[in-house]
């Protein structure tokens, strides 16, 4: 009888601590072929900066497609050497419902997978650096940040405490940084290949929602435009990069320089002849179109006198020229975006505005 108690009491107290963390996780992955469901742990993706988070569908064969991007009123955002997110969409991106997150003096407490054996109940301090996860205290690196009235949690902490694998990837010219919380059910070690894909749609899916304007454009390709597209590649390249800030405008002489020999620019031929520096009103035109789809506000512009250029209509084209007509336009909106404009083979450029974390 004696023996009898002991185990049921080792049995209790197994259930009350083991599934938590990491531990719920190994537990798992012994019993992936096994009765282990958990419907509600999704692979998703933050964006650093970003007011959305991205969810990952299993696509089969081990591929992953983006299903749908979740709006949230604060962006996920570097404090210290953490990535925080906020509370409520953090918890609700891992599966968590409203109905299972309630604040509580100075406390978030949150129910996870509830009803099923694998019950995991999150206690966190909102006035110290506090984890406890069924009871256990868990390791945490910072205290939760109240950031625009909302209170942001660290996200690595939460996704391991909920048996995801979490990821950093680094931001890039084409997209932010990224924290991407794989499900274990979408990483099976049997399918290896499955975090990678997932990591790499994570990353595609970033370059899209950073990207305001994606533009590219083809110009004609003749032996005597080749000088005229080396300019415009050169004015690209010297534009390639630029951070705008809230309220900064650009200015496309500014940036470039002069069209000079001494510059680096060549002959070109130009739309009313040939001319040094010619051939950069087709970098000005794709910029221009670049802007305004992202929704900047344009604030100088001159078109082409005589009729379309050769790549773009009336409408949409850009002409500069120094010291005359200059292209600029202001970043009206109310996070910093970067410029990102490269060539494309040897007869196109490739022009996006691009979101920053502000």
């Amino acid at each position: 009888m004696r023996k009898l108690l002991f185990l049921l009491a080792a049995v209790f107290l197994f259930s009350q601590a083991a599934f938590a963390g990491q531990d719920l996780r190994s537990v798992l992955e012994k019993e992936l072929d096994g009765p282990a469901k958990l419907p509600d742990q999704k692979s998703v993706v933050f964006f650093v900066g970003v007011p959305q988070y991205g969810i990952l569908k299993d696509a089969g064969g081990g591929h992953f497609a983006l299903s749908d991007c979740i709006e949230m009123d604060v962006a996920p955002f570097v404090y210290g050497d953490r990535v925080y997110v906020p509370a409520r969409p953090l918890l609700n991106a891992a599966g968590i419902p409203d109905e299972n997150i309630s604040f509580a003096g100075n406390e978030v407490r949150a129910e996870a997978y509830p009803g099923t054996e694998y019950s995991i109940s999150l206690t966190i301090s909102l006035d110290r650096p506090r984890l406890a996860v069924n009871g256990r205290e868990w390791p945490t690196y910072g205290p939760p940040v109240v950031k625009d009235g909302r209170t942001c949690l660290p996200v690595r902490e939460i996704g391991e405490a909920l048996a995801y694998a979490v990821y950093w990837q680094d931001p890039t010219d084409d997209a932010p940084g990224t924290v991407t919380f794989l499900s274990l059910f979408d990483t099976q070690a049997s399918r290896s290949g499955s975090a990678r894909d997932a990591l790499r749609q994570a990353r595609e899916a970033a370059e899209k929602v950073a990207a305001l304007s994606d533009v590219t454009l083809t110009y004609p390709v003749d032996e005597k435009y080749l000088d005229s597209m080396y300019n415009a590649r050169l004015a690209a390249e010297r534009i390639n990069g630029t951070v705008l800030q809230p309220g900064e405008i650009f200015s496309f002489n500014s940036a470039t320089g002069p069209r000079t020999l001494k510059n680096g620019f060549k002959y070109g031929l130009g739309f009313l002849g040939p001319d040094v520096g010619s051939g950069v009103c087709r970098t000005a035109t794709i910029l221009y179109q670049a802007a305004r789809a992202a929704g900047l506000e344009i604030v100088e512009r001159h078109t082409h006198e005589g009729g379309d250029a050769p790549y773009a209509s009336h409408e949409d084209d850009a002409a500069v020229q120094w010291n005359v007509a200059d292209l600029k336009f202001k970043n009206s909106l109310s996070f910093p975006v970067k410029i990102v404009i490269v060539p494309v083979g040897d007869d196109s450029l490739r022009a996006k505005i691009v979101r920053l974390a502000g």
